[in-house]
């Protein structure tokens, strides 16, 4: 909601740089809270292989990663290239970062969301959250970086190659091993979910379950016995799905809608800079 105030009410900069300055700020308690109870009263979930994952305010460790994972892009995004481009006035990686180094301690919004990205980027890693950390904020950052231009492309690459290297001992983790591995662990109950998902559209076509009534739904009538382990599910962790089995056929137009519409609005948008 506070994204698509920015972009589709009428309002100044000033005025959409305090929405985004606030919703930053919610992230940053956000990732105290959460880095509080990791470090100092152990308030963890335990998740494969023994590993403890970080949930702050959040009943799940993916809900931090939904809710940091759409604000680092921003953060980024801002600290790269609010007021104009940081990137291009110098050649070559080194040039580059000196005029980015340069034209960033002049504003003090991006010193202090680049400050904020160290306790938001950890919270994130400690809640294991994969589709924030493996897929969300790599998405992010390459289609940024291929709407701002040639050498911020260039920087992007890098700085994605750079995330790589750096993530391969957590690919290693019980965690991430078996992500790919559709049989087992986590990804074999989410796609036992999705099936089961599936049966339930199937039976529900035209209005769906109704809001928030997947959970009641999916653990009385449509769980597989493959799935018990994880009966408790508010949702079937696919957007595509959830809009679907909550309100039916208008609920997938709806999303379809939705996603023309944003990058009609981001094509009209954009510009050279």
């Amino acid at each position: 909601l506070l994204l698509c105030a920015c972009v589709t009410l009428p309002m100044n900069r000033r005025a959409r740089m305090r929405i985004i300055d606030a919703w930053v700020l919610s992230g940053v308690m956000v990732a105290v809270v959460g880095l509080v109870q990791y470090f100092v009263l152990g308030d963890v979930i335990t998740a494969e292989g023994g590993m403890e994952r970080l949930r702050s305010i959040y009943g799940s460790p993916n809900n931090v990663g939904l809710y940091l994972g759409r604000l680092v892009p921003l953060m980024l995004a801002v600290v790269l290239w609010s007021g104009g481009p940081v990137v291009g006035t110098r050649s070559g990686l080194a040039g580059i970062a000196r005029s980015w180094f340069v034209v960033l301690l002049r504003d003090r919004r991006r010193v202090a969301y680049l400050f904020a990205l160290i306790p938001l980027m950890a919270t994130l890693l400690l809640s294991l959250s994969r589709g924030a950390i493996v897929l969300g904020i790599p998405a992010a950052l390459l289609v940024m970086g291929w709407l701002a231009g040639n050498r911020s492309r260039t920087v992007t690459f890098v700085v994605l190659a750079l995330g790589l290297v750096a993530l391969i001992p957590l690919l290693q983790t019980p965690r991430f091993a078996g992500m790919l591995n559709p049989s087992q662990g986590t990804t074999g109950f989410r796609v036992a979910l999705w099936r089961s998902a599936l049966v339930l559209i199937r039976e529900h076509p035209l209005l769906g379950v109704g809001p928030d009534n997947f959970l009641y739904a999916y653990r009385t009538r449509y769980v597989l016995p493959t799935a018990w382990e994880e009966f408790n599910l508010s949702h079937p962790h696919n957007v595509v799905l959830d809009f679907a089995a909550r309100l039916g056929l208008p609920g997938f137009l709806s999303l379809v809608w939705m996603q023309a519409a944003f990058w009609r609005t981001l094509v009209r948008l954009r510009r050279p800079d």
